[in-house]
């Protein structure tokens, strides 16, 4: 693959997860009073800084101070160790350099994250940290931890009892919180940090411009077999433009990147992705009318590794229904590369379906076919080898018009 380094790659990410990662997750604490929030803040010339209480103390108070006094043109330096948070982190910057060098870790209390949590308008999914502004960088060497073994464990037995939501996962009965949110926002940086244990999808950029994102460290995995992590996308963008995802490292077990309606101009450059669903565009066309569109993106040197797809176009069949979740959406799909991708055991290296979430269902997608249009898109110089886990079938599936596979 030019210009990747898996072995560096793949060593920065070890790194991280012998240092910063290693906390246990926090039983919930109440009583952070506003004299210790504020005595937390260290104001100096130019910005702030923020030092945790320990103890598993809650220091999201504090951090709001410090995100509130020094929102403008400033520096706010995270130094650490463990944050320990249970407040939604509600933050507008301009102007501003987050240093966090520490973890900032969510405390699991699901009475409190599902029903106070922001509503992004999109699958009802819900967010910790609601990142917005302008000209805002958030760097260091530290991370957010976001509890998800306990959210992962109540989910699996959510779906035990028939609950569940549309596709996604999420739903205003359980809607698990993003640990970060880059929304309603133009011109971010975020460099350097890592993000665990998502209850949900690890980072959403939603309805924000000119946003990037460079040497991220992802990983969620469960620790119970029975409750496995789910929905735990690396990033999903959704109503945003020139968008740029580089140098990363994301282990998971749902989409390494997932581009949901309405995102155009991004490039998703030099990632290593292990246990994923692939890089994805969709899935697209599920609320009946809604038009959706992605355009003009760029993929290119990419290492999939034990992955259920490689690339990936999901787009739901239509539904003759006006209230219809599952189909019946309008809009296309247009100008999408993937180059120099390495896909090494992938269950279906190249995926293009019209008939999302209805696999089972064969004559539904004959009778209603989807009318989202496919064309322009391009798979270039892959490598690599299927799983076999689907003999039989064939590995590349295409539909669509204009579609290249070389």
């Amino acid at each position: 693959m030019l210009g990747f380094s898996r072995t560096a790659v793949a060593g920065a990410a070890l790194l991280l997860a012998n240092s910063v990662l290693a906390h246990p997750t926090p039983s919930r604490y109440n009583g952070t009073s506003q004299e210790q929030a504020e005595a937390q803040v260290e104001y100096w010339h130019g910005g702030c800084t923020v030092h945790p209480l320990g103890g598993a103390q809650d220091d999201g108070p504090a951090l709001l101070i410090a995100f509130d006094k020094c929102r403008s043109n400033s520096i706010i330096n995270l130094p650490g160790p463990l944050y320990t948070v249970e407040k939604v982190l509600n933050t507008t910057l301009f102007n501003t350099t987050i240093n966090l060098d520490g973890v900032i870790q969510y405390t699991p209390n699901i009475s409190y994250w599902s029903p106070n949590s922001i509503y992004l308008e999109y699958q009802n999914a819900t967010t910790a940290w609601y990142l917005s502004g302008e000209n805002v960088t958030l760097q260091g060497d530290g991370g957010i931890d976001g509890s998800g073994q306990v959210w992962w464990n109540e989910y699996a037995v959510l779906k035990t009892q028939g609950g569940s939501g549309v596709a996604g996962g999420s739903s205003r009965i359980f809607a698990r919180p993003i640990p970060l949110a880059v929304a309603r926002a133009k011109n971010i940086l975020v460099s350097g940090i890592s993000i665990t244990n998502s209850p949900f999808w690890h980072s959403i950029i939603f309805e924000s411009s000119y946003v990037t994102f460079e040497n991220i460290y992802m990983k969620s995995l469960s620790s119970n077999e029975s409750a496995q992590a789910a929905n735990t996308d690396g990033w999903d963008t959704y109503r945003s433009d020139h968008i740029i995802i580089r140098d990363s490292v994301v282990i998971n077990g749902d989409d390494c990147v997932s581009f949901k309606p309405n995102t155009t101009f991004t490039e998703v450059t030099n990632m290593y992705c292990d246990g994923s669903h692939g890089i994805s565009v969709g899935s697209l066309g599920q609320y009946y009318g809604v038009a959706d569109i992605v355009s003009d993106v760029y993929i290119r040197n990419i290492t999939m590794l034990n992955a259920e797809h490689g690339a990936r176009i999901k787009v739901f069949p239509g539904h003759n229904d006006t209230n219809s979740v599952s189909g019946g959406g309008t809009g296309y799909v247009r100008n999408i590369t993937w180059e120099d991708f390495d896909c090494e055991n992938c269950d279906k290296p190249i995926f293009v379906t019209g008939c999302y979430n209805y696999d089972s269902n064969t004559q539904w997608c004959q009778d209603h076919p989807s009318t989202l249009e496919i064309s322009d898109i391009n798979f270039l110089n892959f490598t690599g080898y299927a799983s076999g886990n689907y003999k039989g079938e064939h590995y590349l599936y295409l539909a669509g018009k204009n579609a290249v596979a070389e």
